[in-house]
């Protein structure tokens, strides 16, 4: 979380003379603030470069002596500090007084914003690790509540650095922002985080911090495992062309883009009172989206509601609208339901292992990581005996995990313990009158019974585990975990009441036409999930159905350029301009948009009006999709003629050929091509890196499968294998498909 801003240079730290400004944020010049202090910076730059900084820290102390309440000595005292981990008590002190004594000053503003974020973070981080099994689902919601708190603090603060136009853009003030967009993202304030991030990338892409923000979000992007909806970033929208208040709402417009959120938010408001601007919806997204800069996501959602209400918006925007609201809240289906740990404490359990490896009921799970010595066994507790076999399985004899069992045997300050976790409130009854018989000589007392959190039932009913036999093949498990879903979905699920549905089901929601849109909010955000667990989404078309539900409206040409990525499954090529063509591709790939449809993309590829290097991108787009296969096949042919009639460059497709041919089991043909791109390529220096590292992993793949030695064409492995077929013309997915991932990021229950 914390960075020295001294790790990278500037030539403003080497080159500083009396045209520089100030270090301290007056926004000055040198010669007309502190000309008297141009040799001490120099002295403390060479310092801060040589990493100095105790001794930086003491030359400064001896200024400060005798000019105590100086701003760019408190500032490079910061920025010293901040080099100094063990000094962190006395950096925040340090931030605090420089903001007391100039409450106004960019650099004294993000400096005490930075101090108070890290120990507020640290304390808040703190609580949840010292005690996670103390947690209860309203300590959780409090944590959450106090972790927005400390984001909306912060960008007060930064804001107000702000506040004047002329604000000199300080390399503290610089890097502070890039820390606080990285904690943002953390903390699952993602919009805020991009508005921050636009703010460094406007730079340029020569200044490191447009780099830093760049990268930070090209990985947040593809994070996959996150809503679409949430790394779709937002843009504030102007007025309609013939509105007669057009000047002011686009005035305010501009002032939020300046950073002076708070003001563009009054300034909305204030438009908000005629009734001819609050019935359009561009005021209602300009105001959800400034909301949700400022990290405050209840009152985002009122406006993402006002907005989707608006008679001037498409069925699409509304319904994004509304699904971003079902993203933005803890439990938007108003179906939380507490989820509890039951604890047993166990007179010894060496008799308790051994009935709950012979009851039908635990199914246990083979530990690959033993980092808890105290841990004996993890079960799964179903809610009907263990399936034996598979044979006329029907979808509601497929048992389902009601509890997580951990065995803990005696420690020094312990007494030996059963805990099943996440267990749900309709299943308490059912474990403690399992356990409570089959255990009852070897407890040692009443078991603990406490709320741990909350959960959507929507949600748990499609991430819940089922009891699946060991040793059953994937397509096997696949086919289960889908008869399952859709059982659950259709006979169970559809009748469930919703609170987003006025305690209605969407059965009964459903009888009026009314309640369409808040049930294609509620299908949409279940699909999230849905696909997040690797289901087929075939039952929800089937629910559709069921619920008679129309189809969605056909795109029109105009609206698909901004049509959100949400809906690119709903796309036609047909009457679209290149442009809307190019800012869909671009978009789908930025977002790693995989709903688009395959008729679509060939539409594209065979369109002879639009753009050669872009057909052939669509068309690598295709032979991905469908690798492996004829399909693929007939893309490469087709995409290997048209760079012949045109004259450009095939390498692109010489790495698609390479990996068909590699899925199809054909290495030889794969040898050939390496070897035509070690001829032919020899420029392409990211191909060729590409093809060193894959030629590693062919010939340790040949080794393993084959047992022979690589052809004489192929040179020994150099390194292992690539993470994955990457070719050159796209960025590499390192998104995590598992829930967080390894980036930290916050993600739905």
């Amino acid at each position: 979380m914390k960075r020295n801003i001294y790790k990278e240079k500037s030539e403003t730290m080497n080159e500083i003379d009396v045209y520089s400004y100030c270090p301290g944020g007056t926004g000055n010049k040198i010669k007309f603030c502190c000309a008297n202090r141009l040799e001490d910076f120099k002295k403390i730059y060479r310092f801060m470069e040589a990493s100095q900084f105790a001794a930086c820290l003491k030359y400064i102390d001896g200024l400060l002596e005798k000019d105590p309440d100086r701003p760019c000595l408190l500032a490079l005292r910061c920025g010293v500090l901040d080099a100094m981990p063990q000094k962190m008590d006395e950096y925040r002190e340090t931030a605090n007084r420089f903001y007391t004594l100039h409450p106004n000053n960019p650099i004294a503003l993000v400096e005490s914003a930075y101090t108070y974020m890290l120990s507020e973070y640290t304390r808040i981080t703190s609580e949840l690790e010292t005690s996670p099994q103390k947690q209860t689902p309203e300590d959780t919601g409090s944590l959450q509540e106090k972790f927005r708190q400390l984001a909306v603090e912060v960008t007060r603060r930064l804001e107000k650095a702000f506040e004047d136009s002329n604000t000199v853009l300080y390399e503290q003030v610089l890097d502070k922002i890039g820390t606080f967009a990285e904690s943002l993202l953390g903390m699952g304030f993602f919009e805020a985080a991009t508005a921050w991030n636009t703010l460094l990338i406007s730079l340029g892409p020569q200044s490191p911090y447009s780099q830093n923000a760049a990268r930070m979000m090209q990985k947040f992007y593809m994070e996959t495992s996150l809503p679409l909806c949430l790394r779709v970033g937002l843009s504030l929208r102007n007025a309609p062309a013939d509105a007669d208040w057009r000047a002011e709402f686009d005035a305010a417009v501009s002032v939020a883009l300046q950073l002076h959120w708070t003001d563009a938010e009054k300034r909305f408001l204030k438009l908000a009172e005629r009734p001819a601007v609050a019935a359009c919806a561009s005021l209602w997204y300009n105001l959800a989206t400034l909301s949700e800069w400022h990290c405050d996501m209840n009152q985002a959602c009122e406006y993402w509601a006002k907005c989707s209400e608006c008679s001037d918006i498409s069925f699409y925007d509304a319904l994004a609208a509304r699904v971003r609201i079902h993203f933005l809240n803890r439990f938007p289906l108003g179906d939380a339901i507490d989820v509890y740990t039951i604890r047993y404490s166990l007179k010894e359990t060496d008799e308790v292992q051994k009935l709950l490896l012979s009851n039908p009921i635990f199914q246990q799970i083979r530990l690959t990581d033993r980092t808890d010595p105290a841990v004996l066994g993890v079960f799964e507790l179903l809610d009907s005996p263990k399936l034996t076999t598979l044979e006329g399985l029907d979808a509601d004899d497929i048992p389902v995990v009601t509890g997580l069992a951990f065995l803990r045997g005696r420690q020094t300050d312990r007494e030996p313990v059963l805990e099943i976790l996440n267990v749900l409130r309709s299943g308490v009854d059912y474990v403690r009158e399992e356990l409570d018989t089959l255990l009852k000589n070897s407890l040692a007392s009443e078991p603990e019974v406490q709320p741990m959190r909350k959960i959507s039932v929507s949600v748990d009913s499609i991430v819940r585990r089922i009891g699946i036999p060991r040793g059953t093949n994937v397509s096997q498990i696949q086919e289960i975990r889908d008869a399952h879903f859709r059982n659950v979905l259709l006979n169970h699920w559809i009748h469930f009441p919703l609170g987003v549905l006025g305690r209605k089901s969407v059965e009964n929601a459903a009888k009026d036409p009314a309640n369409r849109l808040p049930i294609e909010g509620v299908l949409a955000y279940l699909q999230y999930f849905v696909k997040r667990e690797g289901l087929s989404t075939a039952p929800l078309a089937e629910l559709r159905e069921k619920l008679g539900l129309p189809p969605y409206p056909e795109v029109s040409a105009e609206e698909a350029g901004e049509l959100s990525p949400l809906f690119y499954h709903e796309l036609k090529a047909d009457g679209l301009s290149e442009e809307a063509l190019e800012r869909i591709l671009l978009k789908a790939t930025l977002y790693s948009v995989q709903d688009l449809p395959e008729a679509f993309l060939e539409n594209v590829a065979q369109n002879t009006t639009v753009n050669d290097l872009f057909r052939i991108r669509v068309m690598v787009l295709l032979i991905q999709r469908n690798v492996g296969t004829e399909k693929a096949e007939q893309w490469l042919r087709e995409g290997r003629e048209l760079c012949v009639r045109k004259n450009l460059p095939d390498d692109k497709f010489d790495i698609q050929e390479i990996q068909n041919a590699i899925v199809t089991g054909r290495l030889e043909r794969v040898f050939r091509i390496i070897k035509h791109i070690r001829q032919d390529h020899k420029d392409n220096r990211e191909l060729q890196e590409y093809i060193a590292g894959l030629e590693g992993y062919l010939y340790n793949l040949m080794q393993q499968t084959q047992g022979q030695a690589p052809t004489a064409d192929t040179p020994p492995a150099q390194q292992t294998a690539p993470s994955g077929l990457w070719t050159p013309d796209q960025p590499q997915n390192n998104a995590s498909p598992k829930a967080g991932g390894a980036s930290g990021l916050w993600l739905p229950d």
